[in-house]
């Protein structure tokens, strides 16, 4: 889906309730054409589990000042971090990971983005929002971030700077 997904464009990558994918690697999110019509990534069916998203490293990342960007209602999960998943890699073998990143770029700003409904489970960082320039219209609602845990470093469910962000729930 995400090879079809155009920059610039109100565009949507709908994942199946209940299916779960095994992610290499990261999803790299686009912007969208505006607030009103953003880039969105979402869950479609009927089930009551979240589209599940196993990731070794990072979930989604939005590189380079995204702007009008949505994620809502994904599970993402550092499998390989979780000392209960038969597929851990040992204490001595975790890596850091984020289940969501937003970097600016030195040139433009990050611009709404919407956080919403989404559970990370099992990373350094389950949401980092930061960079060289400012976040803007950043929202975070919903959220559940669970087991953060560094071996190597600290952990922390939500890191932010240089940004303006409504929290809530």
């Amino acid at each position: 889906a995400m090879k079809q997904v155009r920059v610039g464009y109100p565009d949507w990558v709908l994942l199946k309730k209940g299916d779960e994918w095994d992610m290499a690697q990261p999803i790299y999110a686009v912007s969208g054409q505006s607030q009103q019509a953003p880039f969105v990534i979402t869950a479609y069916g009927e089930s009551d589990k979240r589209p599940l998203i196993k990731v070794d490293k990072t979930g989604i990342i939005l590189r380079g000042s995204k702007r009008f960007v949505a994620v809502i209602g994904l599970e993402l999960y550092a499998e390989t971090r979780d000392p209960n998943s038969s597929n851990f890699s040992g204490w001595d073998n975790v890596t850091n990971s984020f289940g969501i990143i937003s970097l600016t770029d030195g040139v433009n700003d990050v611009d709404s983005i919407l956080l919403e409904d989404n559970v990370f489970s099992y990373f350094v960082t389950g949401i980092q929002i930061n960079g060289k320039r400012e976040s803007r219209n950043i929202i975070i609602r919903r959220n559940q971030i669970l087991n953060s845990y560094g071996t190597a470093s600290h952990s922390q469910g939500l890191f932010v700077a240089r940004a303006t962000v409504l929290l809530e729930e």
